[in-house]
């Protein structure tokens, strides 16, 4: 059995939109997953609303801050076989005051950490790096404004190809959701049902093939 950790943010906990409801187990695109690869797959979803990449949230708290929570995350369903990251959406929120590159810095300290971690299966790290769906243009005229402030749709679009040069770098896998994983037009931050699933199919493409390489 293997077992994969999608580790997020909103869009990993299966937020319908900002006023708090949440798509049923079934709908969200970490149980998608699961149920796409079959037999012989555990998935595990930890998705936690406004969780950044490493910054603490001034307003929000720690519990916010994903690095500080990987650790625990990770032992918790240890052995590991396949990380998911899919991070960085809510580090763009104006009072952070971070650059694309920063962001990308946090995301680094997240694949740093993972794999230095004592937790994986035959002690091989495997992750995949996903670069979250943009949040839409045109934010600014809903409620979504009041928790994210100026510049952030920009900065979401921008972190791509950032993450993919990152993802090199390090070793990992990398898919970058926009064009794949729909945003919804009530809020611009959150995917939509079809949303989940488009992400779900695209993710199972990318497993199954790796699994089937000779080793």
């Amino acid at each position: 059995m293997k077992t994969i950790l999608c580790y997020g943010d909103s869009n990993t906990h299966g937020a319908v939109s900002v006023n708090g409801e949440r798509f049923k187990w079934e709908e969200r695109w970490p149980n998608i997953l699961g149920k796409l690869l079959g037999n012989g797959y555990d998935v595990k979803e930890s998705g936690v609303d406004g969780r950044t990449t490493a910054y603490t949230d001034p307003v929000g708290g720690e519990e916010l801050n994903g690095l500080s929570h990987l650790s625990a995350a990770m032992l918790t369903h240890a052995p590991l076989d396949l990380l998911i990251l899919m991070l960085g959406t809510n580090d763009t929120k104006e009072y952070f005051h971070l650059s694309v590159a920063q962001i990308a810095q946090g995301m680094e300290k997240l694949i740093v950490k993972a794999q230095s971690m004592d937790c994986w299966r035959n002690a091989v790290p495997e992750i995949l790096v996903i670069a979250p769906a943009p949040i839409l243009p045109g934010y600014e005229t809903k409620d979504s404004f009041y928790y994210l402030g100026n510049g952030c749709a920009e900065k979401s679009a921008a972190l791509a190809p950032v993450y993919e040069r990152l993802s090199r770098l390090k070793k990992c896998e990398f898919f970058d959701a926009s064009g794949i994983a729909e945003i919804n037009s009530e809020d611009h931050i959150h995917l939509t049902r079809e949303g989940h699933q488009a992400l779900a199919r695209s993710v199972a493409e990318i497993i199954r093939p790796k699994d089937q390489e000779p080793s």
